[in-house]
């Protein structure tokens, strides 16, 4: 029987020459992005503080090293044109998000600053988390336009020439860098503003401080806790207030807990359709919240009881349908992302068949390639690699779930025109790349296309009412 450390070391443990080598790239392309940024915009040179690595790959939490993805957030102090505070408030229109606040200025902004700010008739001049991703996104443009759209980097003394492809999608500028020498870099780059003490309300201070007192950490310094506002383009008005180092102090020196993350993270990718949509933050989230339950280092010492037991954790999540953050407890990781309850219920479905495996003590069949999620039949070339057309047609004939073709079977839902996650069965045998999600207007009969549209749609047409 394959051990749970035997799986990490043959699929999961990283190549460290390999990465070091990869890690060199991207640093140095971030470096020089972020340069060409600050060279072609003077506000953002004169607002520009550091640049934050976050995600996966920086926090220890990375599955091999086939795929080669990064996330950045350039940071801005906003603090150093104006005096700004955080409001946390729901915004008419929007989902709750009670990680999202308000960037507030106590004055009027500079004729620079008033670049990214926008006019609020109630709460007078905040910061737009799209104006400032709107600046970053053109600046950063213009930059890789100027070197023709080509980076070269020195890697072990050579230069190399990488050709740089960037793209939007749901949230970060994605640029994507390309040498025949390399394998396909991916570097997701979202701007942020610095969160100082001074611009947090008391009740944020007090969730801080909640989970410090539980690191046991003697620095409660709450201007070196690196909270940052992300810009998202999910909200047009607020920024989504990120916690992302008290996380890594959490999962700092907890002996298995990263391993434990990374085995979850391996088995999602391994068993694929139903578990895809469950994100490396969720599964992160869920080991915190057995970190936060436990409260004795000696504890991750193990591989296995915690392994099985934060298994066992996402099951009755997932169940209860609610991940929640561990700072902000109101907010639902899980049905934020996830907003259908066939793909929930396929999800669940497919979590309890692994318990039982993992109960059994079964590892071999618990991380077999091209097994079926509810029924273990299995499905594999003569490589020994998945048979997606075999398992597609498996998963559609014996379990009622469809996948796109495009897709294969790996995903059993997609994404409509708002990003949003849509499951394939509840279309029918529509396309998907027609669907668009319908925002509903409350105070009307109005319905609009998008959710920007209906939070401007209010502010604009019921003004009086929204207030």
């Amino acid at each position: 029987m394959t051990t749970l450390r035997e799986v990490y070391n043959e699929h999961v443990l990283i190549n460290p020459e390999v990465q070091k080598e990869y890690n060199t790239i991207t640093n140095r392309a971030i470096n020089l992005v972020v340069d060409g940024i600050k060279s072609n915009d003077g506000l953002l040179f004169d607002l520009y503080s550091n640049i934050y690595f976050t995600g996966s790959r920086w926090d220890g939490l990375q599955v091999g090293t086939n795929r080669q993805e990064c996330d950045v957030n350039i940071c801005f102090d906003i603090q150093q044109e104006s005096q700004a505070t955080l409001k946390f408030c729901e915004d008419i229109g929007s989902p709750a998000r009670p990680n999202f606040a308000y960037i507030c200025l106590e004055d009027e902004p500079t004729d620079a600053l008033e670049d990214i700010c926008d006019e609020d008739h109630e709460l007078g001049w905040i910061v737009s988390p799209v104006l400032l991703f709107q600046k970053m996104w053109i600046a950063g443009e213009a930059y890789l336009e100027s070197v023709c759209n080509v980076l070269n980097i020195e890697v072990d003394d050579d230069i190399y020439s990488f050709k740089v492809e960037t793209k939007i999608s749901s949230t970060p500028w994605t640029l994507t860098l390309e040498n025949e020498n390399f394998r396909k870099i991916e570097i997701d780059i979202v701007p942020a503003i610095i969160v100082h003490a001074n611009m947090m309300p008391r009740n944020l201070k007090q969730k801080i401080k909640r989970i410090m007192k539980s690191i046991d950490s003697s620095n409660i310094d709450l201007d070196d806790q690196g909270v940052l506002a992300i810009s998202l383009k999910t909200d047009s008005y607020r920024f989504e207030v990120d916690c992302h180092e008290l996380e890594r102090k959490l999962l700092f020196r907890k002996g298995q807990a990263k391993t434990v993350v990374k085995l979850i993270k391996y088995l999602r990718n391994v068993r694929k359709g139903p578990l895809e949509k469950l994100t490396s933050h969720m599964i992160k989230t869920v080991v915190m919240h057995k970190i936060l339950a436990v409260g004795d280092d000696d504890y991750w010492n193990n591989l296995e009881k915690p392994f099985e037991e934060c298994t066992e954790l996402l099951v009755e999540f997932i169940k209860r349908r609610q991940i929640s953050d561990v700072i902000f407890k109101s907010f639902n990781i899980l049905t934020n992302k996830i907003k259908d309850e066939t793909y929930l219920d396929n999800m669940d479905k497919a979590l309890r068949n692994i318990n039982c495996l993992l109960q059994d003590g079964d590892t071999d069949i618990l991380f077999a390639i091209g097994v079926c999620s509810f029924c273990n039949e299995s499905f594999t070339n003569p490589d020994g690699n998945c048979d997606e057309k075999a398992l597609k047609r498996h998963l559609e004939e014996e379990h009622d779930i469809r996948t796109w073709c495009n897709g294969g079977a790996t995903c059993t839902c997609t994404k409509d025109a708002n990003e949003m996650e849509v499951c394939v069965r509840a279309l029918g045998e529509c396309n998907p790349e027609d669907r668009e999600k319908d925002y509903h207007c409350t105070l009307c009969d109005k319905i609009l296309a998008c959710h920007d549209r209906l939070v401007q749609h209010v502010r604009n047409v019921h003004k009086e009412r929204a207030m």
